[in-house]
């Protein structure tokens, strides 16, 4: 949450966060973990528990420089603007369509 509530930051953005339960994305929307969502698994169903908590202290001894979190998200909006996404094998993208996500969104209002 901190990291999203940061980026919205970063970006000055008046967007409105929605923060949904993990059951209603998978099982009432059906998103797919990981795919759907890039980089989030909920924790009830992740394979391999603490894969992203691994320490990165030999990269940083070894002189790991880190870019600013700033800069990060400028150029992946940046990115995201140009429409210079990474295709998948089967032709996809990760993550979901702007359609996609507005039906989401609907279907969490009309829920609450």
């Amino acid at each position: 949450k901190d990291m999203v509530r940061k980026i919205i930051k970063t970006l000055q953005s008046d967007k409105e966060i929605y923060w949904m339960p993990p059951k209603f994305l998978t099982e009432e929307i059906g998103l797919s973990p990981f795919s759907d969502i890039p980089f989030w698994i909920p924790v009830a169903n992740d394979p391999e528990p603490g894969f992203y908590q691994i320490s990165n202290r030999k990269a940083i001894d070894y002189g790991l420089i880190y870019t600013p979190f700033e800069k990060t998200v400028l150029k992946c909006l940046d990115s995201l603007l140009q429409d210079r996404a990474i295709p998948e094998e089967d032709g996809g993208y990760f993550g979901i369509s702007k359609e996609k996500e507005i039906e989401i969104l609907k279907a969490w209002k009309n829920k609450q």
